[in-house]
């Protein structure tokens, strides 16, 4: 369930709930991650897009 709750917070309106998803993706070191984050690479948002690239590397 938290795993889930995570990746939905992805696509959210404000970048700062993206960017913290996008950490705590990275922080899980769950392959599925993998797949989620893909897309957000083409956040709007930089930091977002930076922190997304990040997790991908840790997972």
């Amino acid at each position: 369930m938290a795993f889930e709750n995570i990746v939905k917070g992805l696509k959210d309106e404000h970048h700062a709930v993206r960017i913290r998803a996008a950490m705590s993706l990275g922080n899980l070191g769950d392959k599925r991650a993998v797949k989620y984050l893909t897309p957000a690479l083409e956040d709007e948002n930089e930091m977002a897009r930076s922190k997304v690239a990040e997790s991908i590397i840790k997972n």
